[in-house]
């Protein structure tokens, strides 16, 4: 990706979702003015060398310059949610994770005021890097509930 100065862009290759012609598309930021606008070309080639694939990605976890988030590798709950900005841990104890329930309401809940039945017992399967890129990482957490 090119600006209309010559500048190289950073960029990543996403996966489209689209059962298309194209299976991928182009990721990059724009930094627009407001009411403001900007010419990108896209060239073709090859993916950049820095840019690790998912298989070659760390342990799972994200970072950014603002965020950092840890998984727990047992139960695939956020064990952690860290604001570098704001210097500051935003999860409780036991961390953010997967819950269900039975809903025996219909769908938009009417009358139901909370969930009294049991949580359904799941079991974490793992996780892996989807994505690992210069501006998007993505992290697939596989949940096991009955059969």
């Amino acid at each position: 990706v090119i600006d209309s100065t010559g500048r190289t862009m950073p960029c990543q290759p996403v996966a489209s979702g689209e059962v298309t012609l194209f299976p991928s598309h182009t990721l990059f930021v724009a930094d627009l003015p407001p009411l403001g606008y900007e010419v990108f070309w896209l060239r073709g080639g090859r993916r950049p060398p820095d840019v690790p694939s998912p298989a070659e990605a760390a342990e799972p976890g994200i970072e950014s310059d603002a965020m950092r988030v840890a998984l727990d590798q047992q139960t695939g709950a956020i064990a952690s949610l860290y604001d570098k900005l704001a210097d500051r841990e935003l999860v409780g104890e036991g961390g953010i994770r997967l819950c269900l329930r039975l809903d025996h309401s219909d769908t938009w809940s009417h009358d139901l005021t909370r969930y009294d039945d049991a949580e359904v017992a799941g079991h974490f399967n793992g996780c892996e890097v989807v994505e690992a890129g210069p501006l998007r990482w993505t992290i697939r957490l596989r949940f096991g509930f009955g059969g």
